[in-house]
């Protein structure tokens, strides 16, 4: 193999040096490293100097993929759609090694439906989807595809067809790493209609079934949500207490648990209100979790309960934290407000100012 210009800005292959599998090798050492520009000449070079290769095939799905990497999209659907139409029974190079042999047309098929995905045309993506899954049942993709077909049809707003497609994940592939999250999407569609009861039953399933899965903790915060809705205040904090403390759980997801806690308790229609337990958790909240997205929030809502506790000083040691530590957030706009009017109210009028 001979490469010229090895110190330029890239290396230049000369093709006329080199034979047809080298050539493919060029490619995809260039498609491992994503120069998928260079990749894809070179797989052209190929495919033109040596069209009945037998690794013409992966050349030309290996283009298609070039293409689908740098959003080209339509071209992709045409390189996956060219190699499955004429090499239907030609497998992965890598995958024969590994005694799996998976099939190209299996992998190009995927593609098309990712490619009709990202471009929003759901219609034709749900139907390449639909089609690997009928040629290749025991694929590898196939819960994959299962669970992009729920959120195509999702995004369709067919909410009836996402159910079913998310409970399909769940059913047929039940030890995939998607039915935790498809549980937990058929939990959000039943949510998103209102039907909180089943909601929750649905969530329980994924924390029941899958309580180390990721979805796992937001699956027992939206139980929290659904017994809020259902004003079921005492089961909502429970479950969001839980769902804080899930050893899963990701800071963002710990913080929004702990907020809707103290939110709750704080309701005036809680049977059993509690402004002290709600500032404790909010002081928790912002202390443990200080970059998190609800920590602005935080601030305010403390601010609040405290002023409604007939504890201004407190409040406004409250509003001054919150506009040091998240300055020009929404929220410290509306603190600076509400700190210029508790100021005025303690007849710190010099403050105020």
């Amino acid at each position: 193999i001979v490469v010229l210009g090895v110190f330029g800005d890239r290396p230049r292959v000369d093709m006329s040096t080199v034979g047809d599998r080298e050539i493919s090798l060029i490619g995809t050492l260039m498609y491992k490293q994503e120069d998928y520009e260079e990749a894809r000449r070179v797989f052209d070079e190929f495919l033109l100097r040596h069209p009945g290769s037998e690794l013409a095939p992966e050349a030309i799905f290996h283009k298609g993929t070039c293409h689908f990497r740098a959003a080209r999209y339509y071209e992709a659907i045409a390189e996956y759609v060219r190699v499955s139409e004429q090499y239907p029974t030609a497998v992965l190079t890598a995958t024969a090694q590994e005694g799996l042999g998976v099939h190209i047309r299996e992998e190009a098929l995927y593609q098309i439906g990712e490619s009709y995905y990202n471009l929003g045309d759901y219609g034709e993506a749900v139907a390449a989807y639909e089609r690997l899954q009928d040629l290749y049942p025991k694929s590898g993709l196939a819960d994959d595809a299962q669970y992009a077909i729920a959120t195509a049809y999702q995004l369709q707003e067919r909410p009836e067809a996402a159910l079913a497609a998310y409970e399909s994940v769940a059913a047929k592939y039940p030890s995939s790493d998607l039915a935790p999250e498809a549980l937990h999407m058929v939990g959000v569609q039943h949510f998103d209609g209102a039907n909180f009861q089943e909601a929750i039953a649905e969530f329980q399933r994924v924390v029941t079934r899958y309580p180390d899965a990721d979805a796992a903790p937001r699956a027992q915060y939206d139980i929290g949500r659904s017994y809020y809705r259902l004003r079921s205040h005492e089961h909502a904090v429970r479950a969001c207490e839980k769902a804080a403390a899930h050893g899963r759980a990701d800071e963002d997801l710990r913080a929004s648990a702990t907020y809707l806690a103290a939110w709750i308790l704080r309701d005036e229609e809680h049977p059993r209100r509690d402004l002290d337990g709600a500032a404790k958790r909010l002081r928790t909240l912002v202390t443990t979790y200080p970059t998190a997205a609800e920590s602005p929030r935080a601030y305010l809502l403390l601010a609040e309960l405290y002023r409604e506790q007939d504890r201004p000083d407190d409040a406004v040691r409250a509003y001054r934290d919150l506009v040091g530590e998240h300055a020009g957030t929404e929220e410290s706009r509306a603190a600076l407000v509400d700190l210029g009017a508790t100021l005025l109210q303690l007849g710190r009028y010099g403050e105020a100012l």
